[in-house]
């Protein structure tokens, strides 16, 4: 069946950071990782990511594991700027792409600054669409947030649409909806399989 829609998830695909931002900021600020993490698995950070709760109010309300003392916007601006690896060969064969009229929407869990940040700084032009867990409301390892998804692209059939995660769970969770989802393993594989 041929595709329509080329499906792309952020962290661990469009973008492929060498180090995540708590281990930066464990190292830079003397926190103990241990510590830290259990902040990113807490309710308030995953209300964060279906827009039930705002992010520097979560560190406040986990500032025990953060041990953070200064201006909250500029923690989020070194976090969003120390996780900013784009995948460049991944976004120039986008940008390919899109010119030759393949539509190519983002699929990613984020929260709301996060988002903002990565819409206006990082993948401003190379995206026809941008759905975002914050932003519908449903985590993105549900099956609901596939069926809006599928419900908003412009598509009879979901194997009309090819999806890249890194996720294997997510790849899965995207197949059980009829959507052609697959690992992420090289650009290579998405424009063997992105030939519309």
């Amino acid at each position: 069946m041929p595709h329509k829609v080329l499906l792309l998830d952020i962290d661990g695909v469009l973008m492929q950071q060498p180090k995540l931002f708590s281990e930066i900021y464990c190292e830079r600020y003397g926190v103990s990782i241990d510590k830290l993490l259990p902040f990113y698995s807490s309710k308030e950070f995953l209300d964060c990511s279906i827009g039930k709760y705002d992010l520097k109010q979560a560190i406040r309300d986990h500032r025990d594991k953060w041990q953070y003392t200064g201006d909250l916007d500029s923690l989020l601006s070194e976090w969003f700027e120390a996780e900013r690896y784009p995948n460049e060969k991944l976004v120039e064969l986008v940008k390919n792409l899109r010119e030759q009229g393949v539509c190519v929407v983002i699929v990613t869990q984020q929260e709301k600054y996060r988002t903002a940040y990565l819409k206006q700084n990082v993948f401003s032009d190379m995206y026809d669409d941008f759905f975002v867990s914050c932003e519908l409301g449903l985590h993105k390892d549900s099956k609901d947030f596939w069926d809006e998804v599928l419900k908003r692209l412009d598509v009879s059939l979901p194997g009309e649409v090819l999806y890249f995660d890194d996720k294997q769970s997510l790849v899965t969770l995207a197949k059980s909806v009829g959507i052609d989802a697959h690992l992420y393993q090289s650009v290579e594989q998405v424009k063997k399989l992105a030939s519309i």
